[in-house]
């Protein structure tokens, strides 16, 4: 289950300035996602198990995205700015793992000259350090994230299945 919405406007409030800007607002979630399955051993995690993910953030989709761009062009010349903003998203399909969102910044020149561009770009301008994607890495069997930033995973494999973890 999913909705979105996609808002776009461009102006030309000056000859040669055109600012654009592009937003996405959506809710992606999972609609039925249940399925059980068997932890080995005699810990206290260990036997039959069930995950009912219905409900939840679908991992690594945002519900914001937005897009700002500004160009100025005066004759073959352009100098362009953009701002990039990714919202939080979930990391994990039981959503106990939260990416935060992040803004970055890109920027650049160019000349046109005849059917020729030259351009000199540079992106995240600011030197933005975030995390773009951590889904793959996380696993579904992360039970909490304590407020010190360690997580309490679920042993699922081995000897040690069906005890817990903390890393």
């Amino acid at each position: 289950r999913t909705f979105g919405t996609e808002l776009e406007a461009a102006v030309s409030p000056l000859e040669g300035l055109r600012l654009r800007a592009v937003t996405t607002l959506q809710d992606p979630r999972f609609t039925r996602f249940r399925y059980e399955f068997f932890v080995p051993g005699t810990n206290p995690g260990s036997g039959a198990q069930v995950r009912d993910y219905s409900g939840n953030r679908l991992n690594d989709a945002v519900k914001l995205l937005s897009d700002l761009t500004a160009s100025y062009s005066v004759g073959g010349a352009e100098l362009f700015g953009n701002y990039r903003y990714t919202g939080d998203r979930a990391a994990n399909r039981p959503n106990t793992v939260t990416i935060p969102g992040f803004g970055e910044v890109a920027g650049g020149v160019s000349y046109r000259f005849r059917e020729t561009r030259v351009s000199l770009q540079g992106v995240n301008l600011l030197n933005r350090q975030a995390i773009v994607q951590m889904g793959a890495r996380t696993g579904e069997d992360i039970l909490r994230v304590n407020d010190d930033g360690t997580a309490v995973s679920l042993v699922t494999t081995g000897a040690a299945a069906g005890t817990t973890t903390t890393s």
